[in-house]
């Protein structure tokens, strides 16, 4: 029998090793109404694991501190994978769809977490895929290092086929991390179909030694082309660098908008995609307050005469710098002015300490080679999780046909 309790969190014992998870219980709860709305949470405990779900957002919020540790705990360092900012960008592009989660339990600490939001990627039938697009990414497999990692998955992957999608489509997963092999190699031992296609490479660059060591190796075109554009950014007027990572309340929105019309006074706005012009402005003003209630937020400016001529917004977390986004002003074309910003951008990185790589994230760039970054693959992970006839045939078809089918889209690209 369930007492009253002013806890928001009980466990109720249904047999040997399974629990029921209520929460948002209230004073005077009683059986027949303890289970108040959602979120419900059904545990089946193991010896020492267990597995939950996240049936929606509410209850994602409602586990947040649990989500957000295990974040800290994982290898996963992009803070857009934080529980705040999933349900943002669930409230931003996917709010008329199903939101689930899957976590695993180990020795009552969380140890591994994936977010699934449903969409109609065919005709005929939906399917889940992460939480990020080309707007904002960061949302991956969350995992323990230091958990037993093969238990973990291999719950985690039956949490995944208990959610009745009959096909998962995880794109803009990292193919060459320890915990998305994990993940394959759980797939493969509960015998899911599973087709891997690598899509991109992303660069970073890491920061070892002394920034003039480093600026020593630069190609000659390289160190050339900085010379060049310092000297005719001189021409417009006196050039100057500017970095914020400590920010009031009342700071965050003005600066951010200042970064943003640099944006969008180049090809971006003229082509409608910069985040003004596509309207998308108040969802990152969200993310950026909410980065930089965490201290995460990272704004960088070079100007001219005091006038913004490049600006770079990035989120700063265990110690590395992730590169969200970046425009420049076109009026100052002529001196590079994007080039210039990096310049002064990764000097600073170099000088203060504290930051071990710098993620670009997003497509690799021919601007970007010139700095000479290694870089790792992005892909997409199509799955299977059920039996059943179509979604089997799904998954072959994508290993089988995708790669000749996205070949002749750019093709036809060239063409146009």
């Amino acid at each position: 029998m369930l007492c009253p309790l002013l806890a928001t969190r009980v466990l109720l014992p249904l047999g040997k090793n399974l629990f029921l998870d209520a929460v948002n219980l209230h004073p005077g709860s009683g059986p027949q109404n303890a289970l108040h709305q959602v979120p419900v949470i059904l545990i089946k405990e193991m010896t020492v694991a267990g597995l939950i779900h996240l049936p929606s957002l509410d209850s994602l919020r409602h586990h947040a501190h649990l989500w957000n540790d295990l974040w800290w705990r994982s290898d996963i360092s992009c803070p857009t994978a934080r529980a705040e900012h999933l349900v943002q960008w669930v409230e931003e592009f996917a709010a008329q769809s199903r939101f689930h989660a899957v976590a695993v339990t180990q020795n009552n600490r969380w140890v591994a977490a994936f977010p699934l939001v449903e969409t109609r990627g065919l005709p005929w039938t939906k399917v889940a895929h992460l939480p990020a697009n080309t707007w904002s990414s960061g949302s991956s497999l969350l995992l323990d290092p230091q958990c037993n990692v093969e238990q973990a998955v291999d719950m985690l992957v039956e949490g995944l086929a208990e959610t009745a999608w009959p096909l998962l489509w995880l794109d803009d997963l990292r193919l060459d991390t320890p915990y998305t092999e994990a993940m394959r190699s759980g797939f493969a031992r509960a015998a899911m179909p599973t087709s891997i296609l690598e899509r991109y490479h992303v660069a970073q660059l890491a920061i070892v030694g002394g920034w003039e060591e480093f600026a020593q190796d630069f190609p000659k075109v390289m160190k050339k082309n900085l010379r060049q554009a310092v000297r005719r950014a001189l021409d417009f007027g006196k050039l100057g660098f500017k970095v914020h990572t400590s920010f009031t309340t009342a700071e965050v929105e003005p600066l951010l908008h200042r970064g943003f019309l640099v944006e969008d006074n180049s090809w971006k706005g003229r082509r409608g995609t910069s985040v003004l012009s596509a309207g998308m402005y108040p969802f990152y003003l969200r993310q950026a307050q909410q980065l930089a209630c965490d201290g995460q937020l990272h704004l960088a400016f070079l100007e001219i005469d005091e006038r913004p001529a490049a600006f770079a917004y990035a989120a700063f977390a265990k110690g590395i710098y992730h590169g969200c986004k970046v425009g420049y002003d076109e009026a100052f074309a002529r001196c590079s002015p994007g080039l210039l910003l990096e310049e002064h951008l990764f000097r600073h990185l170099w000088d203060h300490g504290g930051c071990r790589a710098v993620d670009f994230m997003g497509y690799l760039t021919k601007a970007q080679h010139a700095w000479l970054p290694g870089t790792y693959p992005v892909g997409r992970i199509v799955v299977a999780p059920h039996r059943k006839l179509l979604s089997r045939i799904l998954v072959h078809a994508h290993e089988r046909w995708w790669p000749s089918i996205r070949q002749l889209r750019r093709r036809f690209r060239g063409l146009l």
